[in-house]
């Protein structure tokens, strides 16, 4: 038996990130047309960078 007093948890980051809905869009390129794809990789890049963004703040 140890006589260590036990530490308190660890707090976790102030609020968990929230899944990002947009992707799943990435799930759906292979069954949509090229043309789109850039669209689809766009809003991505805006849904990760406004989540980073709020992360940072």
């Amino acid at each position: 038996m140890s006589n260590a007093t036990p530490r308190p948890p660890v707090p976790g980051p102030p609020s968990a990130p929230q899944p990002v809905p947009d992707l799943a869009e990435l799930e759906t390129l292979a069954d949509r047309p090229l043309v789109e794809h850039v669209a689809v990789l766009d809003a991505v890049h805006r849904a990760l960078a406004a989540q980073l963004s709020s992360a940072e703040s």
